[in-house]
């Protein structure tokens, strides 16, 4: 009686991962940073995940494929995060690698400052200020009125002007104010006008 005998070899592990972009705006707390890609000739059977309790991995998800920053913190000063991917194909072979991320933060230059706002109490636009500054350290945030009497110093870009000074409220008129990130070294100036409606 004649016999075959075959012999099954192992799958090959997974041989790379490729992440489609490395980059994203600073911004909401959900962003989409880039698909990743598997590169196992045998198939496209992978389980992917974030590593655990390693490098900046808590700040981000991955969702299918898709990796995206998952984090409210705004993190001042930061523009890179590290993150360990793992691949596990369908015979247990597990490939690890670190992707470097890039954050990209607005320039003071390029960043949306609203012009008026009415501090009337009914929970709308009742404050003024930069959002977009949290992203940034050394932020200095100064209002004056026309004869150069400062109103209004922060250094904590969270805090926004409610139109007062020393504990009275202002009037109805245009104000001028001057921002300046240490971080970067870049100053703004321009002009608010406080409305009452």
């Amino acid at each position: 009686m004649a016999t075959q005998e075959i012999v099954i070899l192992a799958k090959p592990a997974p041989r790379g991962l490729t992440l489609s972009n490395a980059s994203f705006t600073a911004g909401a707390s959900l962003q989409l940073v880039g698909s990743i890609s598997v590169d196992d000739p045998s198939d496209n059977v992978h389980v992917l995940s974030l590593v655990e309790g390693v490098l900046d991995n808590r700040l981000f998800a991955l969702q299918g494929q898709q990796l995206f920053w998952n984090s409210a913190e705004p993190f001042p000063g930061q523009d890179r995060f590290e993150v360990r991917i793992q691949v596990l194909d369908r015979d247990g072979n597990t490939l690890t690698e670190d992707f470097t991320i890039t954050r990209n933060r607005i320039a003071l230059a390029d960043m949306e400052i609203f012009n008026t706002f009415t501090p009337n109490g009914d929970g709308v636009n009742d404050t003024w200020g930069v959002r977009d500054l949290r992203f940034y350290e050394e932020v200095v945030v100064q209002v004056f009125d026309n004869s150069g009497r400062r109103l209004f110093l922060s250094r904590d870009p969270n805090s926004f002007w409610d139109g007062t000074w020393d504990g009275r409220t202002l009037p109805v008129g245009t104000y001028y104010y001057v921002i300046r990130v240490g971080e970067t070294g870049e100053t703004r100036k321009g002009f608010i006008t406080l409305l009452k409606q």
